[in-house]
Protein backbone atom coordinates (compact mmCIF):
# COMPACT_ATOMS: atom_id res chain seq x y z
CA UNK A 1 0.00 0.00 0.00
CA UNK A 2 2.23 2.43 1.08
CA UNK A 3 4.30 1.60 -2.64
CA UNK A 4 1.53 2.13 -4.39
CA UNK A 5 0.77 5.73 -3.03
CA UNK A 6 4.61 6.57 -3.09
CA UNK A 7 4.42 5.70 -6.95
CA UNK A 8 1.36 7.38 -7.69
CA UNK A 9 2.92 10.48 -6.45
CA UNK A 10 5.53 10.10 -8.90
CA UNK A 11 5.46 12.56 -12.27
CA UNK A 12 4.76 10.25 -15.24
CA UNK A 13 8.14 10.85 -16.28
CA UNK A 14 9.45 9.84 -13.17
CA UNK A 15 7.20 6.70 -13.18
CA UNK A 16 9.23 5.70 -16.84
CA UNK A 17 12.22 6.53 -15.80
CA UNK A 18 11.66 3.87 -12.53
CA UNK A 19 10.19 1.45 -14.91
CA UNK A 20 13.30 1.31 -16.89
CA UNK A 21 15.70 1.33 -14.37
CA UNK A 22 14.06 -1.90 -12.78
CA UNK A 23 14.01 -3.25 -16.36
CA UNK A 24 17.68 -2.43 -16.18
CA UNK A 25 19.07 -4.52 -13.08
CA UNK A 26 16.28 -7.07 -13.78
CA UNK A 27 18.17 -7.66 -17.31
CA UNK A 28 22.13 -7.34 -15.72
CA UNK A 29 20.92 -9.96 -12.82
CA UNK A 30 19.70 -12.42 -15.65
CA UNK A 31 23.12 -11.58 -17.07
CA UNK A 32 25.00 -12.40 -14.23
CA UNK A 33 22.80 -15.34 -13.45
CA UNK A 34 22.83 -16.63 -17.23
CA UNK A 35 27.22 -16.05 -17.07
CA UNK A 36 27.33 -17.94 -13.51
CA UNK A 37 25.27 -21.20 -15.05
CA UNK A 38 27.81 -20.82 -18.28
CA UNK A 39 30.98 -20.77 -15.94
CA UNK A 40 29.34 -23.46 -13.81
CA UNK A 41 29.11 -25.67 -16.85
CA UNK A 42 32.86 -24.88 -18.54
CA UNK A 43 34.44 -25.63 -14.96
CA UNK A 44 32.60 -28.51 -14.06
CA UNK A 45 33.59 -32.14 -14.92
CA UNK A 46 32.71 -32.10 -18.25
CA UNK A 47 35.44 -29.81 -18.72
CA UNK A 48 36.75 -28.52 -15.39
CA UNK A 49 39.53 -29.20 -13.48
CA UNK A 50 42.43 -32.16 -14.24
CA UNK A 51 44.07 -33.02 -10.85
CA UNK A 52 48.03 -34.94 -11.29
CA UNK A 53 50.01 -35.25 -8.08
CA UNK A 54 54.11 -35.00 -8.38
CA UNK A 55 56.63 -35.99 -6.28
CA UNK A 56 59.39 -33.03 -7.17
CA UNK A 57 60.44 -29.91 -6.59
CA UNK A 58 60.35 -26.90 -8.33
CA UNK A 59 63.15 -25.07 -9.55
CA UNK A 60 62.62 -23.50 -12.38
CA UNK A 61 59.86 -22.66 -15.12
CA UNK A 62 61.32 -22.04 -18.55
CA UNK A 63 61.54 -23.87 -21.80
CA UNK A 64 65.35 -23.71 -22.30
CA UNK A 65 66.25 -25.43 -18.32
CA UNK A 66 63.77 -28.21 -19.20
CA UNK A 67 66.37 -30.70 -19.33
CA UNK A 68 67.53 -30.10 -16.06
CA UNK A 69 64.31 -31.00 -13.73
CA UNK A 70 61.60 -33.19 -14.97
CA UNK A 71 58.81 -30.78 -13.48
CA UNK A 72 60.19 -27.98 -15.35
CA UNK A 73 59.34 -29.56 -18.58
CA UNK A 74 56.06 -31.14 -17.71
CA UNK A 75 55.09 -27.47 -16.75
CA UNK A 76 56.93 -25.98 -20.17
CA UNK A 77 55.51 -28.38 -22.72
CA UNK A 78 51.98 -27.51 -21.48
CA UNK A 79 53.04 -23.59 -21.25
CA UNK A 80 55.03 -23.21 -24.06
CA UNK A 81 55.42 -23.92 -27.52
CA UNK A 82 58.36 -24.89 -29.98
CA UNK A 83 58.72 -24.74 -33.68
CA UNK A 84 58.58 -28.50 -33.90
CA UNK A 85 56.68 -30.68 -31.12
CA UNK A 86 57.91 -34.47 -30.61
CA UNK A 87 55.19 -37.52 -30.82
CA UNK A 88 56.17 -40.70 -28.98
CA UNK A 89 53.49 -42.76 -30.52
CA UNK A 90 55.27 -42.18 -33.68
CA UNK A 91 58.40 -41.09 -32.51
CA UNK A 92 59.04 -38.46 -35.01
CA UNK A 93 59.06 -34.81 -34.79
CA UNK A 94 56.04 -33.01 -36.57
CA UNK A 95 55.09 -29.19 -36.81
CA UNK A 96 54.07 -26.97 -34.30
CA UNK A 97 54.76 -23.43 -34.87
CA UNK A 98 56.28 -23.53 -37.99
CA UNK A 99 56.39 -25.86 -41.16
CA UNK A 100 59.88 -27.28 -41.52
CA UNK A 101 62.10 -28.48 -44.61
CA UNK A 102 65.52 -30.21 -43.88
CA UNK A 103 68.13 -30.39 -47.10
CA UNK A 104 69.87 -33.84 -48.27
CA UNK A 105 72.59 -33.80 -46.09
CA UNK A 106 70.87 -32.66 -42.62
CA UNK A 107 73.18 -29.39 -42.72
CA UNK A 108 70.20 -26.84 -43.02
CA UNK A 109 67.30 -26.74 -41.23
CA UNK A 110 64.45 -24.39 -43.00
CA UNK A 111 61.35 -23.40 -40.54
CA UNK A 112 58.35 -21.27 -41.95
CA UNK A 113 56.06 -19.54 -39.08
CA UNK A 114 52.38 -20.51 -39.26
CA UNK A 115 50.18 -17.53 -39.29
CA UNK A 116 48.04 -16.59 -36.40
CA UNK A 117 50.44 -17.43 -33.66
CA UNK A 118 49.35 -15.65 -30.34
CA UNK A 119 50.96 -15.39 -27.01
CA UNK A 120 49.54 -15.52 -24.02
CA UNK A 121 49.14 -11.66 -23.35
CA UNK A 122 47.75 -11.26 -27.26
CA UNK A 123 50.59 -10.36 -28.83
CA UNK A 124 51.71 -11.69 -32.19
CA UNK A 125 54.26 -14.42 -32.26
CA UNK A 126 57.12 -13.59 -34.65
CA UNK A 127 60.19 -15.01 -35.97
CA UNK A 128 61.99 -12.13 -34.07
CA UNK A 129 60.72 -14.22 -30.85
CA UNK A 130 62.83 -17.07 -32.31
CA UNK A 131 65.80 -15.40 -33.63
CA UNK A 132 66.01 -13.80 -30.16
CA UNK A 133 65.44 -17.23 -28.50
CA UNK A 134 68.30 -19.12 -30.02
CA UNK A 135 70.88 -16.59 -30.94
CA UNK A 136 70.37 -13.84 -28.82
CA UNK A 137 69.96 -15.76 -25.66
CA UNK A 138 70.89 -19.21 -25.96
CA UNK A 139 73.96 -18.58 -28.09
CA UNK A 140 75.15 -15.91 -25.47
CA UNK A 141 78.02 -16.25 -23.96
CA UNK A 142 76.50 -15.40 -20.62
CA UNK A 143 73.71 -18.04 -21.23
CA UNK A 144 73.74 -20.20 -17.72
CA UNK A 145 72.98 -22.95 -19.60
CA UNK A 146 76.00 -24.66 -20.75
CA UNK A 147 74.86 -27.84 -22.13
CA UNK A 148 72.21 -25.75 -24.45
CA UNK A 149 74.70 -22.97 -25.44
CA UNK A 150 77.26 -26.15 -26.23
CA UNK A 151 74.67 -27.81 -28.68
CA UNK A 152 74.58 -24.69 -30.65
CA UNK A 153 78.02 -23.93 -31.09
CA UNK A 154 79.28 -23.14 -34.71
CA UNK A 155 75.66 -23.27 -36.10
CA UNK A 156 73.95 -20.23 -37.78
CA UNK A 157 71.11 -18.89 -37.75
CA UNK A 158 69.36 -16.05 -40.31
CA UNK A 159 66.14 -14.72 -40.66
CA UNK A 160 65.83 -15.51 -44.24
CA UNK A 161 62.48 -13.62 -44.80
CA UNK A 162 59.60 -12.31 -42.18
CA UNK A 163 58.50 -15.52 -41.49
CA UNK A 164 61.18 -17.98 -41.52
CA UNK A 165 64.43 -18.43 -39.64
CA UNK A 166 67.67 -21.25 -40.78
CA UNK A 167 69.89 -23.02 -38.94
CA UNK A 168 73.06 -23.92 -41.10
CA UNK A 169 75.48 -26.52 -39.62
CA UNK A 170 78.63 -27.00 -40.56
CA UNK A 171 78.30 -31.02 -40.33
CA UNK A 172 75.64 -32.74 -41.26
CA UNK A 173 73.52 -33.81 -37.97
CA UNK A 174 69.99 -35.45 -38.47
CA UNK A 175 69.00 -35.43 -35.07
CA UNK A 176 69.43 -31.77 -34.55
CA UNK A 177 65.78 -31.54 -35.32
CA UNK A 178 65.14 -32.48 -31.93
CA UNK A 179 66.73 -29.16 -30.22
CA UNK A 180 63.68 -27.37 -31.85
CA UNK A 181 60.35 -29.21 -29.98
CA UNK A 182 62.04 -26.89 -27.07
CA UNK A 183 59.55 -23.79 -26.24
CA UNK A 184 60.12 -20.16 -27.35
CA UNK A 185 60.80 -17.60 -25.59
CA UNK A 186 58.81 -14.10 -26.39
CA UNK A 187 61.03 -11.32 -27.13
CA UNK A 188 59.11 -8.54 -26.12
CA UNK A 189 58.93 -10.16 -22.48
CA UNK A 190 62.36 -11.27 -22.21
CA UNK A 191 64.68 -8.43 -24.14
CA UNK A 192 65.68 -6.15 -20.79
CA UNK A 193 66.39 -9.40 -18.85
CA UNK A 194 69.86 -9.22 -18.21
CA UNK A 195 71.00 -12.81 -19.62
CA UNK A 196 72.16 -14.36 -16.65
CA UNK A 197 68.76 -13.73 -14.90
CA UNK A 198 66.91 -16.11 -17.58
CA UNK A 199 65.99 -19.28 -16.06
CA UNK A 200 65.32 -17.55 -12.79
CA UNK A 201 62.15 -16.68 -12.95
CA UNK A 202 60.06 -18.87 -10.55
CA UNK A 203 63.05 -18.14 -7.65
CA UNK A 204 62.90 -14.25 -8.46
CA UNK A 205 59.09 -14.63 -8.24
CA UNK A 206 58.79 -12.71 -11.24
CA UNK A 207 56.27 -15.50 -12.48
CA UNK A 208 54.92 -12.36 -15.10
CA UNK A 209 58.00 -13.30 -17.77
CA UNK A 210 56.32 -16.61 -17.66
CA UNK A 211 54.40 -15.98 -21.01
CA UNK A 212 54.11 -18.94 -23.69
CA UNK A 213 52.09 -20.05 -26.58
CA UNK A 214 51.26 -23.44 -25.84
CA UNK A 215 47.88 -24.95 -25.08
CA UNK A 216 47.66 -23.64 -21.60
CA UNK A 217 48.78 -20.58 -19.40
CA UNK A 218 50.25 -20.51 -16.10
CA UNK A 219 47.81 -18.52 -13.96
CA UNK A 220 49.14 -19.06 -10.51
CA UNK A 221 51.23 -20.53 -8.19
CA UNK A 222 49.92 -21.19 -4.67
CA UNK A 223 51.38 -22.97 -1.28
CA UNK A 224 48.21 -25.06 -0.44
CA UNK A 225 49.89 -25.86 3.23
CA UNK A 226 53.70 -26.73 4.19
CA UNK A 227 53.70 -29.88 2.41
CA UNK A 228 51.56 -28.91 -0.77
CA UNK A 229 52.51 -26.52 -3.86
CA UNK A 230 49.64 -26.27 -6.68
CA UNK A 231 50.48 -24.99 -9.58
CA UNK A 232 47.27 -23.46 -11.34
CA UNK A 233 47.21 -23.45 -15.31
CA UNK A 234 43.99 -22.44 -17.87
CA UNK A 235 43.58 -22.87 -20.94
CA UNK A 236 44.55 -20.69 -24.05
CA UNK A 237 41.12 -19.94 -25.81
CA UNK A 238 43.41 -18.64 -28.50
CA UNK A 239 45.70 -21.69 -28.99
CA UNK A 240 46.42 -21.62 -32.83
CA UNK A 241 46.17 -26.06 -32.59
CA UNK A 242 43.28 -27.63 -31.47
CA UNK A 243 42.21 -26.00 -27.99
CA UNK A 244 41.81 -28.52 -25.02
CA UNK A 245 38.34 -29.24 -24.09
CA UNK A 246 39.75 -29.71 -20.48
CA UNK A 247 40.01 -26.38 -19.08
CA UNK A 248 42.14 -26.27 -16.20
CA UNK A 249 44.84 -28.34 -15.50
CA UNK A 250 46.40 -28.71 -11.32
CA UNK A 251 49.30 -29.98 -10.60
CA UNK A 252 50.05 -30.65 -7.22
CA UNK A 253 53.80 -30.76 -6.30
CA UNK A 254 54.88 -32.40 -3.25
CA UNK A 255 57.88 -32.99 -1.69
CA UNK A 256 57.57 -36.59 -0.50
CA UNK A 257 55.89 -40.04 -1.41
CA UNK A 258 54.07 -39.84 1.93
CA UNK A 259 52.75 -36.53 1.33
CA UNK A 260 51.47 -37.28 -1.91
CA UNK A 261 49.89 -40.43 -0.55
CA UNK A 262 47.98 -39.39 2.56
CA UNK A 263 46.74 -36.34 -0.42
CA UNK A 264 45.32 -38.76 -3.12
CA UNK A 265 41.84 -38.99 -2.93
CA UNK A 266 41.23 -35.62 -4.91
CA UNK A 267 44.01 -36.70 -7.58
CA UNK A 268 43.28 -37.95 -10.94
CA UNK A 269 46.90 -39.40 -11.88
CA UNK A 270 49.87 -39.54 -10.23
CA UNK A 271 53.64 -39.46 -11.63
CA UNK A 272 56.68 -39.66 -10.01
CA UNK A 273 55.75 -41.86 -6.81
CA UNK A 274 58.30 -44.55 -5.72
CA UNK A 275 58.38 -47.68 -7.46
CA UNK A 276 58.23 -49.27 -4.22
CA UNK A 277 55.58 -46.78 -3.51
CA UNK A 278 53.04 -47.47 -6.14
CA UNK A 279 50.79 -50.26 -4.15
CA UNK A 280 50.30 -47.70 -1.38
CA UNK A 281 47.89 -46.06 -4.10
CA UNK A 282 44.00 -46.62 -3.71
CA UNK A 283 43.81 -49.64 -5.95
CA UNK A 284 40.29 -49.43 -6.75
CA UNK A 285 40.68 -46.04 -7.95
CA UNK A 286 43.81 -46.05 -10.30
CA UNK A 287 45.37 -47.83 -12.70
CA UNK A 288 49.13 -48.61 -12.38
CA UNK A 289 50.84 -48.25 -16.17
CA UNK A 290 54.56 -49.05 -16.43
CA UNK A 291 55.84 -47.30 -18.89
CA UNK A 292 59.65 -46.85 -19.81
CA UNK A 293 62.24 -44.07 -20.82
CA UNK A 294 65.76 -44.53 -23.14
CA UNK A 295 68.05 -43.94 -19.96
CA UNK A 296 70.32 -45.84 -17.93
CA UNK A 297 73.00 -45.45 -15.55
CA UNK A 298 76.73 -47.31 -15.93
CA UNK A 299 80.27 -47.37 -14.64
CA UNK A 300 82.15 -45.21 -17.29
CA UNK A 301 85.60 -46.67 -17.22
CA UNK A 302 88.90 -43.68 -18.16
CA UNK A 303 90.44 -45.46 -20.94
CA UNK A 304 93.43 -43.12 -20.39
CA UNK A 305 93.93 -44.25 -16.80
CA UNK A 306 97.06 -46.30 -17.35
CA UNK A 307 95.63 -49.66 -15.52
CA UNK A 308 92.17 -49.27 -17.39
CA UNK A 309 93.76 -48.93 -20.79
CA UNK A 310 94.23 -52.50 -21.26
CA UNK A 311 91.47 -54.09 -22.27
CA UNK A 312 91.68 -57.47 -20.08
CA UNK A 313 91.06 -55.15 -16.90
CA UNK A 314 87.84 -54.00 -18.54
CA UNK A 315 86.58 -57.54 -19.05
CA UNK A 316 87.34 -58.74 -16.00
CA UNK A 317 85.40 -55.13 -14.24
CA UNK A 318 82.48 -56.00 -16.34
CA UNK A 319 81.97 -59.66 -16.05
CA UNK A 320 82.74 -59.03 -12.26
CA UNK A 321 79.66 -56.76 -12.14
CA UNK A 322 76.35 -58.08 -11.72
CA UNK A 323 73.82 -55.73 -13.02
CA UNK A 324 71.13 -58.51 -12.10
CA UNK A 325 72.31 -59.10 -8.71
CA UNK A 326 72.05 -55.27 -7.83
CA UNK A 327 68.73 -54.25 -9.29
CA UNK A 328 67.65 -57.14 -6.37
CA UNK A 329 67.52 -54.31 -3.91
CA UNK A 330 66.50 -51.68 -5.91
CA UNK A 331 63.00 -52.53 -7.45
CA UNK A 332 62.56 -49.79 -9.74
CA UNK A 333 65.92 -50.85 -12.02
CA UNK A 334 65.61 -53.48 -14.92
CA UNK A 335 69.18 -54.68 -15.60
CA UNK A 336 70.66 -53.84 -19.03
CA UNK A 337 74.12 -54.62 -21.03
CA UNK A 338 74.01 -51.88 -23.63
CA UNK A 339 73.07 -48.32 -24.09
CA UNK A 340 70.83 -48.87 -26.84
CA UNK A 341 68.96 -51.73 -24.89
CA UNK A 342 65.47 -50.93 -25.85
CA UNK A 343 66.33 -52.53 -29.53
CA UNK A 344 67.72 -55.55 -28.17
CA UNK A 345 65.86 -58.28 -25.94
CA UNK A 346 66.87 -57.64 -22.05
CA UNK A 347 67.94 -61.07 -20.49
CA UNK A 348 68.97 -62.58 -17.46
CA UNK A 349 72.59 -60.98 -16.75
CA UNK A 350 74.45 -63.75 -14.84
CA UNK A 351 77.95 -62.83 -12.85
CA UNK A 352 80.95 -64.64 -13.59
CA UNK A 353 82.68 -66.85 -11.05
CA UNK A 354 85.62 -64.80 -9.27
CA UNK A 355 87.96 -67.53 -9.25
CA UNK A 356 87.43 -67.67 -12.73
CA UNK A 357 87.94 -63.80 -13.34
CA UNK A 358 91.19 -64.03 -10.77
CA UNK A 359 92.81 -66.95 -13.85
CA UNK A 360 92.09 -63.96 -16.40
CA UNK A 361 94.16 -61.79 -14.55
CA UNK A 362 97.23 -64.00 -13.97
CA UNK A 363 97.22 -64.93 -17.12
CA UNK A 364 97.92 -61.37 -17.96
CA UNK A 365 100.61 -61.11 -16.16
CA UNK A 366 99.02 -59.84 -12.48
CA UNK A 367 100.10 -61.71 -9.23
CA UNK A 368 98.07 -61.28 -5.91
CA UNK A 369 100.10 -59.18 -3.43
CA UNK A 370 99.62 -60.18 0.47
CA UNK A 371 97.15 -57.77 0.82
CA UNK A 372 94.87 -59.66 -1.98
CA UNK A 373 95.04 -56.56 -4.22
CA UNK A 374 96.02 -57.78 -8.13
CA UNK A 375 99.30 -55.73 -8.76
CA UNK A 376 101.86 -55.98 -11.86
CA UNK A 377 104.62 -53.35 -12.65
CA UNK A 378 104.07 -51.63 -9.71
CA UNK A 379 100.53 -50.69 -10.44
CA UNK A 380 97.62 -51.97 -8.04
CA UNK A 381 93.90 -52.66 -8.95
CA UNK A 382 92.72 -49.88 -7.09
CA UNK A 383 90.67 -47.48 -8.66
CA UNK A 384 89.18 -44.25 -7.80
CA UNK A 385 85.19 -43.92 -8.56
CA UNK A 386 83.70 -40.68 -8.61
CA UNK A 387 80.09 -39.97 -7.99
CA UNK A 388 77.45 -37.25 -7.41
CA UNK A 389 76.34 -36.51 -4.20
CA UNK A 390 72.93 -34.92 -4.44
CA UNK A 391 71.83 -32.31 -1.78
CA UNK A 392 67.98 -32.17 -2.07
CA UNK A 393 67.44 -36.06 -3.63
CA UNK A 394 67.91 -38.71 -1.11
CA UNK A 395 66.57 -41.27 -3.11
CA UNK A 396 69.33 -40.86 -5.62
CA UNK A 397 72.02 -40.48 -3.21
CA UNK A 398 70.08 -44.18 -1.53
CA UNK A 399 70.48 -45.72 -5.14
CA UNK A 400 73.78 -44.67 -5.89
CA UNK A 401 75.24 -45.99 -2.14
CA UNK A 402 73.60 -49.19 -3.35
CA UNK A 403 75.19 -49.61 -5.98
CA UNK A 404 78.55 -48.62 -4.96
CA UNK A 405 78.14 -51.03 -2.17
CA UNK A 406 77.67 -54.10 -4.47
CA UNK A 407 80.22 -53.41 -6.83
CA UNK A 408 83.05 -52.71 -4.03
CA UNK A 409 82.16 -56.26 -2.41
CA UNK A 410 82.29 -57.93 -5.84
CA UNK A 411 85.24 -56.32 -7.04
CA UNK A 412 87.04 -56.86 -3.27
CA UNK A 413 86.08 -60.95 -3.96
CA UNK A 414 88.40 -60.65 -6.95
CA UNK A 415 91.53 -58.75 -5.85
CA UNK A 416 90.00 -55.47 -6.97
CA UNK A 417 89.65 -52.14 -4.98
CA UNK A 418 87.52 -48.99 -5.12
CA UNK A 419 87.73 -45.50 -3.75
CA UNK A 420 84.60 -43.93 -3.44
CA UNK A 421 84.87 -40.06 -3.95
CA UNK A 422 81.27 -37.99 -3.56
CA UNK A 423 80.94 -34.79 -4.42
CA UNK A 424 78.67 -32.27 -4.67
CA UNK A 425 77.35 -30.54 -8.09
CA UNK A 426 79.65 -28.09 -8.73
CA UNK A 427 83.00 -29.75 -7.81
CA UNK A 428 81.23 -32.90 -9.45
CA UNK A 429 81.57 -30.98 -12.88
CA UNK A 430 84.88 -30.12 -12.54
CA UNK A 431 86.28 -33.69 -11.83
CA UNK A 432 84.74 -34.27 -14.65
CA UNK A 433 85.84 -31.96 -16.92
CA UNK A 434 89.26 -32.56 -15.51
CA UNK A 435 88.82 -36.13 -16.01
CA UNK A 436 90.23 -36.72 -12.68
CA UNK A 437 89.19 -40.34 -12.62
CA UNK A 438 89.38 -44.21 -12.54
CA UNK A 439 85.99 -44.41 -12.93
CA UNK A 440 82.57 -42.56 -12.96
CA UNK A 441 79.04 -43.71 -12.27
CA UNK A 442 76.50 -41.95 -13.91
CA UNK A 443 73.14 -42.08 -15.61
CA UNK A 444 72.46 -40.49 -19.34
CA UNK A 445 69.24 -39.92 -20.41
CA UNK A 446 69.37 -40.48 -24.55
CA UNK A 447 65.95 -38.06 -24.89
CA UNK A 448 63.53 -38.38 -28.27
CA UNK A 449 66.85 -38.49 -30.49
CA UNK A 450 69.33 -41.03 -29.51
CA UNK A 451 71.71 -39.14 -30.78
CA UNK A 452 75.42 -40.83 -28.36
CA UNK A 453 78.10 -38.69 -30.44
CA UNK A 454 79.04 -36.38 -27.37
CA UNK A 455 79.13 -39.37 -25.09
CA UNK A 456 81.36 -41.48 -27.44
CA UNK A 457 82.95 -40.06 -30.16
CA UNK A 458 86.79 -39.36 -29.71
CA UNK A 459 86.39 -35.85 -30.35
CA UNK A 460 84.43 -34.67 -27.44
CA UNK A 461 87.06 -36.20 -24.79
CA UNK A 462 88.11 -32.43 -24.24
CA UNK A 463 87.02 -30.67 -20.82
CA UNK A 464 83.45 -30.12 -22.41
CA UNK A 465 83.06 -33.13 -24.23
CA UNK A 466 80.75 -35.70 -22.22
CA UNK A 467 83.03 -38.75 -23.70
CA UNK A 468 83.52 -39.24 -20.04
CA UNK A 469 85.33 -42.86 -21.17
CA UNK A 470 88.06 -40.77 -22.70
CA UNK A 471 86.98 -43.82 -25.59
CA UNK A 472 88.69 -43.21 -29.44
CA UNK A 473 88.08 -45.50 -31.84
CA UNK A 474 87.73 -45.06 -35.23
CA UNK A 475 84.92 -47.63 -36.43
CA UNK A 476 82.76 -46.38 -33.99
CA UNK A 477 83.14 -42.57 -34.97
CA UNK A 478 82.75 -43.63 -38.51
CA UNK A 479 79.30 -45.06 -37.29
CA UNK A 480 78.46 -42.28 -35.25
CA UNK A 481 79.47 -39.76 -37.81
CA UNK A 482 76.84 -41.73 -40.27
CA UNK A 483 73.99 -41.79 -38.20
CA UNK A 484 74.20 -38.31 -38.01
CA UNK A 485 73.96 -38.63 -42.03
CA UNK A 486 71.05 -40.86 -42.01
CA UNK A 487 67.32 -39.57 -41.61
CA UNK A 488 65.72 -43.01 -42.26
CA UNK A 489 64.42 -44.18 -38.85
CA UNK A 490 64.81 -47.96 -39.99
CA UNK A 491 68.53 -47.40 -40.90
CA UNK A 492 69.59 -45.25 -38.05
CA UNK A 493 67.82 -48.19 -35.61
CA UNK A 494 70.79 -50.49 -37.21
CA UNK A 495 73.34 -48.48 -36.73
CA UNK A 496 72.63 -47.74 -33.20
CA UNK A 497 72.83 -51.57 -32.83
CA UNK A 498 76.17 -51.46 -34.08
CA UNK A 499 76.93 -48.72 -31.79
CA UNK A 500 75.99 -51.28 -29.27
CA UNK A 501 78.09 -54.21 -30.27
CA UNK A 502 81.54 -51.96 -30.63
CA UNK A 503 80.81 -50.89 -26.82
CA UNK A 504 79.73 -54.06 -26.01
CA UNK A 505 83.41 -55.13 -27.46
CA UNK A 506 85.46 -52.46 -26.40
CA UNK A 507 84.12 -52.07 -22.89
CA UNK A 508 84.67 -48.09 -22.06
CA UNK A 509 81.73 -48.31 -19.89
CA UNK A 510 79.68 -50.79 -17.83
CA UNK A 511 76.00 -50.37 -18.37
CA UNK A 512 74.40 -51.25 -15.50
CA UNK A 513 70.19 -50.92 -15.33
CA UNK A 514 67.26 -48.64 -17.08
CA UNK A 515 64.59 -47.07 -14.72
CA UNK A 516 60.94 -48.06 -14.38
CA UNK A 517 58.39 -45.85 -14.28
CA UNK A 518 54.59 -45.57 -13.34
CA UNK A 519 51.94 -43.79 -14.13
CA UNK A 520 48.95 -43.83 -12.35
CA UNK A 521 45.35 -42.43 -13.32
CA UNK A 522 41.58 -42.91 -12.90
CA UNK A 523 38.83 -43.70 -15.34
CA UNK A 524 37.40 -40.07 -15.29
CA UNK A 525 39.69 -38.98 -19.11
CA UNK A 526 38.79 -40.50 -21.85
CA UNK A 527 40.51 -39.80 -25.42
CA UNK A 528 43.87 -40.19 -23.33
CA UNK A 529 46.39 -42.89 -24.98
CA UNK A 530 48.88 -44.35 -22.34
CA UNK A 531 51.77 -45.53 -24.07
CA UNK A 532 54.45 -47.86 -22.77
CA UNK A 533 57.46 -45.98 -23.51
CA UNK A 534 58.28 -42.54 -23.53
CA UNK A 535 61.43 -39.99 -24.40
CA UNK A 536 60.56 -38.13 -21.51
CA UNK A 537 57.14 -38.52 -18.72
CA UNK A 538 55.83 -35.37 -19.85
CA UNK A 539 54.86 -36.91 -23.22
CA UNK A 540 52.32 -38.29 -21.09
CA UNK A 541 50.33 -34.76 -22.35
CA UNK A 542 50.86 -35.04 -25.83
CA UNK A 543 47.67 -36.00 -26.57
CA UNK A 544 46.00 -33.29 -24.33
CA UNK A 545 43.96 -31.17 -27.01
CA UNK A 546 41.93 -34.92 -27.58
CA UNK A 547 41.39 -35.78 -23.61
CA UNK A 548 37.87 -34.96 -22.01
CA UNK A 549 36.41 -36.01 -18.58
CA UNK A 550 33.88 -39.29 -18.92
Amino acid sequence: MIFKKVFKNYSKRDRNFSALLAGVIVFVLLINIVQGLVYNYKTSDLSGAYNEGIVGEIKQINPLFRDLNSLNRDISSLVYSGLTKYNPNTKSFEPDLATFTINNKSTSYIFTLKEGLEWHDGEPVTIEDVMFTYRTVIQNPGFQNSLLRQSLEGITIENIADNQVEFKLQKPNAFFIAQTDMGILPKHIYEDVPINAIGNEFQDNKLNLIVGSGPYRLASIEDIDDSTTRINLRVFKDYYGEVPKIKNIRLFVYPTDDDLLAKQDNLNSVINLSYQKTGLLDQEKFTNQEYSLPQYTALFLNTDSPKLQERIVRVVLKRGANPTEIVANLADKQPISRPFFQFEAINEINQTDPEVLKELLISDGWTLSDDQLFEKNGQTLEFDLVIQAFSNNERKNQEFKTVVSNLTKTYQKIGIKLRARYYESEQFTKVIADRDYDMVLLGHNLGNNLDSYSFWHSSQTTASGLNLSNYKNIATDSLLETIRETSDISQRNELLVKINEKLVQDVPAIFLYTDKHVFAFDNKVKNRKILGSYAFASDRFYDISTWEFN
